[in-house]
């Protein structure tokens, strides 16, 4: 590291792994006592995914980014509204395009008008259970698939099937629904 590193690089190589606490503030959160809540994770590039991280012994790398959730409807809201083609088509016009297709969702997609997460709100309500639904027919969906094709299933697979199963379903309907009325304001 030290000897090809850039020259106004002043990090050595563990203050480099570490830069903006991207990797201490995970071990903090595993070090944590007590009720710790759960993990959305969300990607840097390409179309808005996420997912439930539930070993807390995972660390996310530097190409994904985690937001903590009070609970599994909090979880399940942001997860509906991230996989919706709603915030896809939302958040589209405001990311730039690299080389290999749209980057920075993360500096973008909270420009959107997604309120936190409010059990009392019947529309977040709505989200959270559709969500919920979403989240357990693509369960079955990729159990079919890794009957159907195998165990191994690759990543590229199972995002291509899970989104046009989604799309199809009327799990995926509902979410879609529901999603477009809370960005359009609802």
């Amino acid at each position: 590291w030290e000897d090809y590193k850039a020259p106004t690089n002043r990090l050595n190589f563990l203050e480099q792994l570490d830069y903006l606490s991207k990797l201490s503030s995970q071990l903090e959160w595993q070090n944590s006592p007590g009720n710790r809540g759960l993990r959305v994770l969300y990607n840097q590039s390409g179309a808005p995914t996420a997912a439930l991280l539930e070993n807390d012994a995972v660390l996310a790398d530097y190409t994904l980014y985690w937001t903590v959730c009070k609970d599994i409807r909090e979880a399940n809201y942001l997860l509906a509204i991230i996989n919706s083609d709603a915030l896809s088509e939302a958040v589209a016009p405001l990311m730039p395009k690299g080389q290999f297709g749209a980057r920075h969702l993360q500096k973008h997609l909270w420009k959107l008008p997604i309120p936190e997460f409010d059990a009392a709100r019947e529309l977040h309500g709505a989200i959270a259970e559709a969500g919920a639904a979403a989240a357990e027919g693509a369960r079955a969906r990729l159990a079919e698939l890794r009957e159907e094709r195998g165990e191994r299933v690759s990543v590229t697979i199972a995002h291509r099937e899970l989104r046009q199963w989604l799309r199809a379903s009327p799990e995926g309907r509902a979410v879609e629904t529901a999603v477009a009325r809370l960005l359009a304001g609802g």
